[in-house]
């Protein structure tokens, strides 16, 4: 009798120690996100579309969403600031917000004012040139010219108005209209704002792969942070502000996390499933 309890003993010490290592084991698990690893290396279509994915601007973009249920693009202006500030802080993104497309439109726009003689066909010269040079239109554009120097908006204006006293680069950069976001979105201090003013976009863009689950849970954590700072800020005033992120760094979080669950369960129904046979099929248990 003694000898029999010291066998079941050792049995239920094995079934422990195996419990704890199939757990150890479902808990290491580490999902690689990247497919393209398993496709052919030598086919030339395949490894030209890996190398567009790879290095193509959007594929890794953080897109954040703050909606509030009224207009007020202040709130909003002042909790993208926030957010752009915390996410800059962070480290792990290499831009935030509008800010490189802000120093470089300066640039564009001198590029566009010097190759100006360049840029119209002959067409455009007679259609969209010529009826600008008419004395009237002349003494027009030079009155708009000497009324925004008198306000605030023609801060800093005096140089670009002597190079273009005509407003030629406009008839350009109309030609860019398309490259804008969206026709229903206005840019208030640096930020994109909705029409109806009750949404601003933050994006960014991450110095690693989003798809790598390591980075993108540093990401996850981050924005978790920062909705937490903006409930903290805007709800004691009577407002609040909803924080919807989107972007590969979610979606592959998604994926990683259904992946490990459906392998969890099977690794677990099939310990339970091999060891019940086991103690069935010997008619020791201890072999078993």
């Amino acid at each position: 009798m003694k000898r029999m309890v010291v066998r079941w003993h050792i049995v239920i010490m094995i079934i422990l120690i195996a419990g704890v290592m199939s757990y150890t084991g479902t808990r290491r698990l580490d999902i690689d996100m990247d497919v393209t690893r398993s496709l052919p290396a030598d086919d030339p279509v395949i490894s030209d579309a890996g190398y567009v994915m790879t290095h193509h601007p959007v594929k890794d973009r953080i897109v954040i969403d703050l909606g509030s249920s009224r207009p007020d693009v202040d709130a909003l202006v002042e909790g993208a600031s926030l957010v752009e500030r915390r996410l800059a802080a962070s480290g792990l993104f290499r831009s935030v917000g509008l800010e490189e497309y802000r120093d470089v439109f300066p640039s564009l726009i001198a590029h566009i004012m010097k190759s100006l003689p360049v840029l119209f066909s002959a067409h455009d010269l007679e259609d969209k040139v010529a009826p600008l040079l008419q004395p009237a239109r002349v003494r027009e554009a030079l009155a708009e010219n000497y009324a925004q120097l008198l306000d605030l908006e023609g801060i800093g204006q005096a140089n670009m108005m002597a190079a273009d006293p005509l407003g030629l680069k406009n008839l350009v950069l109309a030609r860019m209209a398309h490259l804008a976001p969206s026709q229903n979105v206005r840019i208030v201090q640096g930020h994109l704002v909705s029409a109806d003013g009750k949404h601003v976009l933050v994006t960014a863009e991450p110095k690693d792969s989003a798809t790598d689950t390591t980075v993108a849970r540093k990401i996850a954590s981050l924005v978790r942070d920062c909705a937490a700072e903006l409930d903290a800020t805007f709800t004691p005033r009577g407002g609040k502000l909803t924080l919807t992120p989107v972007g590969a760094y979610r979606a592959a979080l998604d994926n990683e996390e259904t992946a490990k669950r459906d392998t969890r369960m099977a690794v677990v129904f099939a310990t339970i499933g091999i060891s019940i046979l086991l103690l069935i099929g010997f008619p020791r248990p201890l072999l078993g």
